[in-house]
């Protein structure tokens, strides 16, 4: 489990404000080797404004940290309801939805 990140997280739900739609299952953020990783799983019926939602988000929480220097930005679907652990802090996890290994 990675340590803590409290700029991070708060960034995260800044970003993140009404912008969660109904396909959205679970995201997960990491902040590694001067990258910013936003990891975003979407069920398989999930809208295209849905997606370009987490998009926007992952790019306002870019702006959030200018010594970052890029962005690994991942949206995928989830073929159920197990998501995977990519290391990052789950930041939303809807209910009903659980993170594997």
């Amino acid at each position: 489990m990675p340590e803590p990140n409290p700029p991070l997280r708060l960034s995260a739900q800044r970003a993140l404000l009404g912008a969660i739609g109904p396909g959205v299952l679970g995201i997960s953020v990491a902040l590694e080797g001067g990258r910013l990783a936003f990891d975003g799983f979407v069920a398989a019926d999930a809208t295209e404004e849905e997606r370009e939602a987490l998009d926007l988000a992952a790019s306002e929480m870019l702006a959030d940290f200018p010594e970052v220097k890029g962005l690994d930005l991942d949206i995928s679907e989830a073929p159920d309801a197990t998501l995977p652990d990519r290391g990052g802090e789950w930041v939303f996890l809807r209910l009903g939805t659980g993170v594997g290994r």
